[in-house]
C-alpha cells in the first residue's frame, strides 16, 4: 500500500498481509459516496472541511486536542477531522483503506498554508496499522465500527490498543444505535405516521444491508472497549432538528430523557481511556 505525506507525495510503501480480509471492499466507498451520501458531505462541500458536522463536533471536543499531541484518525474519510486537529496544533495522521477517501483528504489538507503542519495520509488497513507501539496520544474512530465484521472489529481494537499510549484517549462515534435500528425506527413510524410517510417500511434498507453490518448499543460498545483494556464513558446524543414548539417538546422527551432516548437517539459516542495493554493470542 502507499503512504502519502501532507503534500501528496509517496513517502514509503506499506506491505499488507496476504490474509487481510475486508468483506466490504474499498470500492464501496468511492468519491460519489463521500460527496453525496456520507454524513457531513454538505458541510464539507460548502466549507472545504473547515466546518464539522454535529457528530464530528461532539467527537472533536471529546478528544480534548492539545498542541503537539499525536493524533490518528482511523477511517479519516474526507479528512475534515484531521484538518481541524492540525489547525489546533496536533501532529495529525489520517488513515483509510479507500483510495478516494485519501484523495479527498489530500485535497482538503492542502488548504493548510504550511506543508510542515499538514497531516500525513496513509492508505492502509486498520487491522494492520503501520505504526510503532505507543505512538499516539489520541486515536479517533468515527463511523467505522458499524461497517466491520466482528473479527475485523476485534483486530482493529487490538491494533488501536497497541499504537495508543497508556492513558491515551480513544474517541468513537457510531450510528445508528442498535436499539433505534431494531425498535425506535418502527415506533417513530407509529408515533408520527404522516411525518414519516416517506421513510422505507424497514430500517434495514438495501443500502444499510450493504454497509452497516455491526451496529452497536451503549452496552455492547462499552463491553467491547472494556475487553480491549479501556475504561470508557459511552452515551447517546442526537440533535433536535425542528422549529415547532410542540414537536420540539416531543423530540426532547424522546431523544434526551431515559428510557425513551435508549431507543430513539441514534448517535452513540464513546471516550475510552487506555488503562492496560492487552495480551495477543
Amino acid at each position: 500500500m502507499i503512504s502519502l505525506n501532507g503534500c501528496g507525495k509517496i513517502v514509503k510503501k506499506i506491505s499488507m498481509p496476504k490474509d487481510s480480509s475486508t468483506p466490504l471492499p474499498p470500492s464501496s466507498y468511492d468519491r460519489e459516496y463521500y460527496l453525496t451520501n456520507c454524513g457531513g458531505y454538505q458541510e464539507f462541500i460548502e466549507s472545504r472541511g473547515r466546518v464539522l458536522p454535529q457528530p464530528m463536533r461532539v467527537s472533536f471536543e471529546a478528544a480534548q486536542i492539545k498542541g503537539g499531541q499525536r493524533l490518528l484518525d482511523i477511517g479519516c474519510g474526507r479528512g475534515e477531522f484531521i484538518f481541524n486537529a492540525a489547525l489546533r496544533g496536533a501532529i495529525a495522521v489520517g488513515m483509510d483503506y479507500s483510495v478516494d477517501a485519501i484523495r479527498l483528504a489530500k485535497e482538503a489538507i492542502t488548504d493548510i498554508p504550511s506543508p510542515a503542519y499538514r497531516p500525513r495520509l496513509y492508505l492502509a488497513n486498520a487491522q494492520h496499522l503501520p505504526f510503532q507501539n505507543s505512538t499516539f496520544d489520541v486515536v479517533v474512530w468515527l463511523d467505522v465500527i458499524e461497517h466491520l465484521t466482528s473479527n475485523e472489529t476485534n483486530n482493529t481494537l487490538a491494533e488501536i490498543s497497541r499504537v495508543l499510549k497508556r492513558k491515551g484517549r480513544l474517541i468513537v462515534h457510531t450510528m445508528p444505535n442498535l436499539w433505534y435500528y431494531k425498535l425506535g425506527y418502527y415506533l417513530w413510524r407509529i408515533i408520527a405516521p404522516t411525518a414519516q410517510a416517506s421513510w422505507p417500511d424497514s430500517s434495514n434498507t438495501a443500502f444499510s444491508q450493504a454497509r452497516h453490518i455491526n451496529e452497536q448499543s451503549v452496552l455492547s460498545l462499552a463491553k467491547k472497549l472494556r475487553e480491549y483494556g479501556f475504561t470508557s464513558k459511552v452515551w447517546l446524543e442526537t440533535d433536535i432538528e425542528t422549529k415547532y414548539l410542540l414537536s420540539h417538546i416531543v423530540h426532547y422527551i424522546l431523544l434526551k430523557l431515559p428510557p425513551f432516548k435508549w431507543v430513539f437517539a441514534k448517535d452513540v459516542y464513546a471516550v475510552g481511556i487506555k488503562k492496560r495493554d492487552i495480551k495477543k493470542g
